[in-house]
């Protein structure tokens, strides 16, 4: 998905749109702040497309990537990226294609967290 450096993967699994909303404006800022960052706003449930969509308009997405999984590979991918089912969101901080920071159910509010963690990579 993306080369060496710091990369956001903001996965959305169960959370509601006023959160994911929040995450993706987020996401989209510390891009935009960040321009050696890359990141992905990924929905889980590919029935949330349209989802997907206002968000991103609603965030006014340009520097993230956008992605929902296809219900085919949703377990798979679920098992490989070690996303819970039950979690509303989970996001994935790389360096260099390794996860260094992992957060789970991050709240609107919480992304500095995040943020932070990618930063001192």
């Amino acid at each position: 998905m993306f080369g060496a450096g710091v990369v956001i993967q903001v996965w959305i699994i169960q959370d509601g749109a006023a959160n994911a909303d929040g995450l993706a404006a987020k996401l989209e800022k510390v891009l935009a702040d960040n321009p050696a960052f890359k990141g992905s706003l990924i929905y889980t449930d590919e029935s949330k497309k349209a989802d997907l969509e206002k968000v991103a308009a609603a965030a006014k997405i340009e520097k993230a990537d956008l992605a929902v999984l296809a219900a085919a590979n949703k377990d798979s991918t679920m098992k490989a990226f070690k996303l819970s089912a039950e979690a509303r969101n989970t996001i994935h901080v790389y360096k260099n294609k390794k996860v260094a920071a992992t957060f789970v159910d991050v709240g609107d509010g919480d992304f500095a967290k995040v943020v932070e963690a990618a930063k001192a990579l």
